[in-house]
């Protein structure tokens, strides 16, 4: 089990504070319209959009949680899977709240609520993006480029939906993966830091109570 440390955690938390403080006064940011307009001109919305969309609905997202649970579970122990399940279920409840909060309208007025961050973006950014992130600390060899480019493939599909469907601006979609992708990774090393101090503090016996037992007789 390898820690990530504290320096990029503060900083990944950085940028998604960053992100979604500046959110609350602008509707979009720059590079945001030429971008969008470029994904739905390489990517238009069809029936693979909505399919993606819809896997971040109930009962797909909680096989996707499952499943991921169980990777990460051989990926980074009991630590990684209940870091994401805690994350998952946190961001899923308070998801509408900060949206309220920042306000921010979706790139098609049409639709209703807000954009960001992307609710999608939180849900499997909890799941298969930490899961990414947890292989990449953790994982060696062909099992972790074999994680990593599959987290990779799901998280550019779910960008690319729900950006080509005029519900998310690309930086609302990065937003929702850095911010659960950070709250994932700091529950991690909270767990694994709590691991590690309960081992340093344990009593160990001296050399001299280690003697005396060896010297005494046994039957």
């Amino acid at each position: 089990m390898k820690r990530l440390g504290l320096t990029p955690l503060l900083v990944l938390a950085a940028i998604s504070t960053a992100l979604l403080g500046a959110a609350t006064f602008t509707p979009y940011f720059p590079g945001d319209v030429a971008l969008a307009r470029s994904i739905q001109g390489i990517a238009p919305p069809g029936v693979w959009a909505r399919a993606v969309t819809r896997a971040a609905y109930a009962p797909w997202i909680y096989g996707v949680l499952v499943v991921s649970a169980i990777a990460a579970l051989r990926v980074a122990g009991w630590r990684g899977a209940a870091a994401m399940a805690v994350t998952f279920f946190a961001l899923m409840y308070v998801e509408d709240q900060i949206k309220a909060y920042i306000g921010r309208p979706r790139p098609d007025a049409a639709l209703a609520g807000y954009s960001m961050p992307s609710g999608w973006a939180l849900l499997f950014g909890a799941t298969v993006g930490l899961l990414g992130a947890l292989a990449w600390r953790n994982a060696r060899g062909a099992a972790r480029g074999a994680y990593l480019a599959g987290s990779a493939l799901v998280l550019l599909a779910g960008f690319a939906a729900r950006v080509t469907l005029g519900a998310h601006w690309p930086s609302d979609v990065i937003a929702g993966y850095l911010l659960a992708i950070t709250v994932g990774l700091a529950l991690y090393e909270l767990l694994a830091g709590l691991n590690t101090r309960g081992r340093s503090t344990s009593p160990t016996p001296s050399r001299r109570s280690a003697a005396q037992r060896s010297s005494r007789p046994t039957r």
